[in-house]
């Protein structure tokens, strides 16, 4: 009933708005399907290869949030599991090893980290931003992420194994204002920023739909 009225509302006012606005909201909103679009994948390559997910996290990052590079590692690499055909992932917990134990790992060569890994691509996630308070405030909290995503493909000259790139990703929860803490609240605040950052960091690497706007 309500779409009929709606519909009515719509076709009416075709003289006045020019129809061509009308017409359009009209496609929108009856058409079956026609809420979400595909999206194809901006770099499709990661199916059927082996991929070692290598998270950099910087020294401030590393002093508050000690553990949110292997977290964020863990995570992003059962996303390509999961989300990504017949991909093979390096163990996550192999990678963030050879990190610790190797204090200056993130100077080698992209190549040799895939050699050491046996991988054919390495997925280098460069974190710039990880925060779960607002800034300025000791006791308002907002989930904040933003890195920039390199794929580097094994076996050939550094200078050259560089084959795609995203600047910026990045993710805040909540959406619309930072919240206070409340027990339990910081640990959802963290879970679900990491969620929808991995989310859409993973969505770069398979054909996917995404929600339009009418």
């Amino acid at each position: 009933m309500l779409k009929k009225t709606v519909l009515w509302l719509l076709v009416a006012a075709l003289p006045l708005t020019g129809g061509c606005r009308a017409v359009r909201y009209l496609a929108y909103l009856f058409a079956p399907g026609s809420r979400t679009r595909s999206v194809d994948a901006a770099f499709a390559d990661l199916k059927g290869q082996r991929v070692a997910v290598v998270v950099f996290t910087d020294i401030h990052t590393q002093y508050e949030y000690p553990r949110a590079r292997s977290r964020l590692a863990q995570r992003v690499t059962a996303e390509l599991d999961d989300k990504v055909d017949d991909v093979e992932t390096v163990d996550p917990q192999a990678v963030l090893a050879y990190q610790r134990e190797n204090p200056y790992w993130d100077a080698e060569d992209k190549t040799a980290l895939a050699e050491r890994f046996d991988a054919d691509y390495v997925l280098f996630v460069a974190v710039t931003e990880y925060a779960m308070r607002e800034p300025g405030s000791t006791t308002l909290y907002r989930g904040r992420i933003t890195a920039e995503a390199s794929v580097y493909e094994g076996g050939v000259p550094e200078r050259a194994a560089r084959i795609w790139q995203t600047d910026r990703v990045a993710t805040r929860y909540p959406e619309d204002a930072a919240m206070g803490n409340p027990e339990g609240s910081l640990i959802r605040i963290r879970d679900r920023t990491e969620q929808r950052f991995v989310a859409k960091l993973v969505k770069n690497f398979y054909k996917h739909r995404e929600e339009v706007e009418p």
